[in-house]
């Protein structure tokens, strides 16, 4: 629920993209929050996923892209 924090290196300068589809059944696309303003090639985002499952992460910058796949387990419980 709080998102999952990630890191990227883009090219200088670009707007980075990020997008999320399950993989091994149907639900509602993957969220990032990717906040404005990062100057320099660092730039942080959060990823929300709606239910746990193989997910497929793609991200553009500019020229650039980078397609991943990742499991999403279970939520843990609130502390």
């Amino acid at each position: 629920p709080d998102g999952n924090k990630v890191g990227w290196i883009r090219p200088q300068g670009t707007q980075l993209t990020v997008s999320g589809r399950r993989l091994d059944s149907h639900a509602p696309p993957a969220k990032a929050s990717i906040p404005c303003c990062y100057l320099m090639k660092f730039q942080a985002s959060a990823l929300y996923f709606p239910t746990e499952g193989c997910w497929e992460i793609s991200a553009k910058a500019g020229t650039s892209e980078l397609t991943f796949v990742t499991r999403v387990g279970p939520a843990r419980p609130p502390r």
